[in-house]
């Protein structure tokens, strides 16, 4: 899975992880969503926190603008040149949130 542009894949995935090792078995139906859906959106936060706290201004315009224009695999690409360890920082990032949620 390409982090870069699968993030709502990779949130969903996360979010679902986690339910399931901190919830085991034991939600309905209409939790798990309510559970999910905050947690996918916690999970994109801190994603795109990474992005925003690694990336200069100009960067910062110069990435709205593949994002504007709806051209997600440019996005991708400019992100892995102008933050080369970015999916290193996706992971810790991800990491430490599993154990805030997790504990």
């Amino acid at each position: 899975m390409d982090v870069l542009r699968n993030q709502s894949e990779l949130s969903g995935y996360f979010a679902d992880c986690l339910i399931d090792q901190k919830y085991a078995a034991s939600l309905d139906e209409s939790s798990y969503e309510s559970i999910r859906l905050e947690l996918v959106e916690r999970i994109n936060r801190s994603i795109s926190q990474v992005v925003f706290d690694n990336l200069t201004d100009d960067q910062l315009e110069e990435l709205e603008g593949f994002l504007e224009e709806g051209d997600g695999a440019g996005a991708s690409d400019f992100l892995r040149t102008a933050i080369p360890d970015l999916r290193r920082l996706i992971v810790e990032r991800l990491v430490a949130l599993k154990e805030e949620i997790t504990n």
